[in-house]
């Protein structure tokens, strides 16, 4: 699957997490796990720009 297309208007103001946006393991435990990971880099690299 992976995650959803985001432009425009919710453009990095949205953030998907679940098993279902990791590409590698969606369904699995294991991909919720990396789509968190991959959703808290997400946020702290736009909380760390000015």
């Amino acid at each position: 699957m992976g995650p959803p297309p985001v432009e425009d208007v919710w453009e990095k103001k949205i953030i998907f997490a679940g098993t279902e946006t990791n590409s590698q393991c969606s369904g699995h435990l294991e991909g919720a796990l990396q789509s968190a990971e991959q959703a808290v880099f997400e946020i702290n690299q736009l909380n760390s720009k000015p």
